[in-house]
């Protein structure tokens, strides 16, 4: 088939009660790429405008054909990280309806076996993109997934391309170095703020059946977190342990606020006060009795020191020897 357009194209209803429309369009390039691309998304999950100020497919083929081939002649190319199992950068998507920065990850798949495996599997790309229009369903706030693209059958290289999210702040940053830097004045507020954040990110994935299996704080951003209450705002990034529509799990539920508490308790500014402030928040949000919050409190110190002590000794294993000769 001639590389341009394909005629598939939907809406995808986003949000709460269907009000946020995203449309979709499949997109074929030349050198056997196809994926999806958005051209259009009005409501709760868009801030940039009405869905006629969107590109149009064809302006999206155009622009994904120069990402598939010299990614660092796109404007404002600039590297996130790069490693062995992917590339990350930002980039200015600098076309008339819509010029603003986006995020583009590479995904290749390494290894004969792993590339014929593939042929049966999604890529990740397209499972990231799919993953994120649930989440936006659920309304848990992620990067808008813009577009992915995968090449050939086995799918051995693919891309995804998402809006990047201005003014955020890795849950890492925030415990690690700029709470420290809040006057003493507006401390509780802010801490308030973070809080109230991410319990209303549990309260939505646990409404919606939405479980994380790495839910850490590197995976969590923050917007206006030092703004305090109903204005601070948390957002997932890394879609990797995400599972849709997995219902009711208890267990799994406490895991996840587990492994966030574990990823925070190394870090001085965040306070015995504020772990207990925060279960409150999720306990309440949740419709549980005050009657049994003690026990939970329990159970969660418990599993998260646990947590923390299984990452210690995994990345100790990674360094011994290291140094071995020295």
């Amino acid at each position: 088939m001639e590389a341009g357009l394909s005629q598939e194209s939907g809406q995808i209803p986003v949000g709460a009660s269907g009000r946020t429309i995203c449309e979709h369009e499949r997109v074929r390039l030349p050198g056997g790429w196809s994926g999806q691309v958005m051209t259009g998304c009005s409501g709760q999950a868009a801030s940039d405008g009405s869905v006629e100020s969107w590109p149009t497919a064809e302006q999206w083929r155009e622009w994904l054909t120069q990402l598939v081939r010299r990614p660092d002649r796109l404007p404002g190319y600039a590297v996130l990280k790069r490693s062995g199992k992917g590339h990350v950068f930002r980039v200015r998507l600098d076309l008339p309806q819509y010029p603003f920065q986006v995020v583009c990850k590479r995904t290749p798949v390494r290894g004969v076996v792993r590339r014929v495996l593939q042929i049966l599997r999604s890529s990740a790309a397209r499972t990231q993109h799919e993953r994120a229009l649930g989440l936006l369903r659920a309304r848990v706030r992620t990067a808008l997934p813009l577009a992915y693209v995968e090449r050939g059958l086995t799918k051995c290289e693919a891309w995804s391309v998402t809006k990047f999210v201005d003014g955020a702040v890795d849950l890492d940053r925030v415990a690690l170095s700029e709470l420290h830097r809040v006057p003493a004045a507006r401390q509780r507020l802010v801490r308030d703020g973070v809080i109230e954040s991410l319990a209303e990110l549990f309260d939505h994935l646990e409404m919606n059946g939405i479980r994380h299996r790495d839910l850490k704080a590197s995976n969590v951003v923050l917007t206006n977190w030092d703004q305090g209450p109903q204005l601070a705002e948390a957002w997932l990034i890394d879609l990797e342990g995400v599972r849709l529509g997995e219902g009711e799990d208890e267990a799994q539920q406490w895991r996840a606020v587990a492994r966030l508490v574990a990823s925070l308790m190394n870090y001085k500014s965040i306070t015995k006060t504020d772990y207990v402030r925060f279960l409150q928040a999720i306990l309440s949000g949740w419709g549980t009795p005050p009657s049994e919050w003690r026990n939970h409190f329990h159970v969660v110190a418990v599993a998260a020191r646990s947590h923390l002590t299984e990452s210690k000794r995994r990345k100790k294993g990674k360094l011994d020897g290291y140094a071995d000769g020295v």
